[in-house]
């Protein structure tokens, strides 16, 4: 089985040679490129085969380093949609069809951008939805928090009002305590004042009217009676 070389290592490799190229002429530097970006998209080919994305992005990059091929460019592409990375995955399809609009796979690609344009649009408005969420959640936790606050404050100021009007009940009451005759002392001429009648409504008061009426008119009789000439009252006239 053989054994994958670590990335560090395969970047080194790739340096040595493109140090090397540099000094051929430029038909075997081409030649060298594209042995190179043969080597690089058959361990990315490998790589993606068995799922491992990431080893395959990365040696489709470097293939794409070492020659420009537009097929780079979507196999980058696909890496990327495939890691789930939706709008990085656009971005390469869209780079794909710009270099090579009629390549073979240009169709391919056009179905392929619209399907992850409208992923990402769907994760965004998941994204949004999850955001509107959280602030509506923490909206609520606010509001709530300031009912119970309020609740509180009403609590502790319905105890206090309660607390003040039993203190003034117990001070009142201690006030009565010290002091027994205060309150009917005070109270006493009022009411002696509503329950003393008027005097017109009083027995002895039409009592002495009525002496008074009856000798008013005693008085007038004797009065008004004729004198006998020599000074007497004369006789009654008993008929």
């Amino acid at each position: 089985m053989a054994r994958s070389i670590p990335l560090p290592t395969r970047r080194v490799l790739w340096v040595l040679p493109l140090a090397a190229m540099l000094s051929l002429p430029p038909v075997a530097r081409a030649e060298k490129a594209e042995t190179q970006a043969k080597a690089l998209f058959k361990a990315a080919q490998k790589a993606y085969d068995l799922g491992n994305f990431d080893e395959a992005l990365k040696d489709y990059t470097a293939a794409y380093d070492a020659k420009p091929l537009p097929g780079f460019l979507f196999n980058i592409a696909q890496c990327h949609r495939q890691r789930g990375e939706y709008e990085r995955a656009a971005f390469f399809y869209k780079r794909f069809l710009d270099t090579a609009p009629k390549a073979a796979a240009a169709e391919t690609a056009q179905k392929l951008l619209a399907e992850v344009q409208a992923k990402q649009a769907e994760l965004d408005k998941q994204k949004q939805a999850e955001a509107d969420a959280k602030r509506q959640k923490d909206l609520d936790e606010s509001r709530a928090a300031a009912a119970r606050a309020e609740a509180d404050a009403a609590t502790k100021r319905q105890a206090a009002l309660q607390a003040q009007q039993s203190f003034d009940a117990r001070k009142a009451a201690e006030a009565r305590a010290s002091h027994p005759g205060n309150g009917l002392a005070a109270s006493a001429p009022t009411a002696a004042v509503e329950e003393s009648p008027p005097a017109y409504k009083r027995w002895w008061f039409w009592t002495g009217i009525g002496a008074a009426v009856v000798a008013g008119c005693a008085t007038a009789y004797v009065v008004t009676l004729p004198r006998a000439p020599d000074g007497s009252l004369g006789t009654i006239n008993a008929r």
